[in-house]
């Protein structure tokens, strides 16, 4: 009997060991199933609890009109999604998560994320419009934002954040055509570009507030270490500093040699206790 509960509760020390660092799954909608989104119309199409598949046909119906999407689930799209030129969409998250595994592929379409909520993409592209967010909400781009800019203003950039929209692309950006921005962050708005952003001749490489900045118009000392930090107080946008050198990662006592982390470390500290009490349960 001793054994056998001293058996047990190694199981369960071995169980919550992997429970602790074990990714939390949640479930998701398709963009087929119905349920998942309102829609308002200027031109009286409105429609609710429909699938976000027919919430873009009737953006591409309405196309050159404002289409306002407001999310009622989170979607998750497997592979690319292509938006019809000239549809035009503000997208409210509503607290939700619109996850794409490839690319936005915008081309002439104005697409435009309203927080609360999150939107995860692999990649950017567009021939008019920003990859933009606002008021709380959150985009990441998993790979490069392209956008070529056909007009001219603060709104013509590559990256947009503005009242407390926060965006941040884990490739490079790229902006090409005259009088545009790399990247424009206003009114609280966050933007952190973890490679490069290149603008074309002619363009200002990055807006805050009511300030142009230029790439060396950084401000020192940063407020994001391993970045340049460019910001007038009211908007900032911070990329990779390619000069940064990292410190070494702290090192620490593991039962296989030095230099292992959490959880690693506790994993084979924990692993090395569950064999151990074995041995003795059936040994000593």
């Amino acid at each position: 009997m001793q054994k056998r509960f001293i058996s047990v509760l190694l199981t369960l020390l071995m169980m919550a060991g992997v429970i602790a660092v074990a990714p939390v799954m949640a479930s998701a909608a398709g963009p087929g199933d119905a349920g998942t989104c309102d829609v308002v119309s200027q031109n009286g199409n409105d429609a609710t609890g429909v699938s976000f598949n027919d919430a873009l046909a009737i953006a591409k119906l309405d196309a050159d009109d404002m289409v306002e999407i407001h999310l009622l689930a989170d979607i998750a799209i497997t592979g690319n999604l292509t938006l019809e030129d000239e549809e035009c969409i503000n997208l409210y998250l509503n607290g939700k998560t619109l996850a794409i595994t490839g690319g936005l592929n915008a081309g002439n379409a104005w697409v435009t994320f309203y927080g609360p909520g999150a939107c995860n993409i692999g990649s950017y592209t567009s021939y008019a419009f920003p990859l933009a967010c606002y008021d709380g909400g959150t985009v990441t781009a998993n790979g490069n934002v392209n956008c070529t800019c056909p007009f001219y203003g603060i709104y013509s950039a590559g990256v947009f954040a503005q009242s407390g929209g926060i965006v941040t692309v884990n490739g490079n950006v790229t902006v090409n055509g005259a009088g545009c921005y790399g990247a424009t962050a206003i009114s609280g708005g966050k933007i952190t570009v973890e490679g490069t952003l290149t603008v074309s001749t002619g363009s200002t490489y990055i807006h805050v507030g009511d300030t142009d900045k230029t790439q060396a118009d950084y401000t020192t000392p940063t407020t994001k270490t391993g970045y340049l930090t460019y910001t007038d107080g009211t908007g900032t946008v911070w990329v990779k500093d390619p000069n940064y050198v990292p410190p070494d990662p702290p090192k620490y006592v593991g039962l296989f040699g030095l230099n292992t982390s959490y959880p690693s470390n506790f994993l084979n500290w924990l692993l090395f206790i569950v064999c151990f009490g074995w041995i003795w349960m059936w040994f000593i």
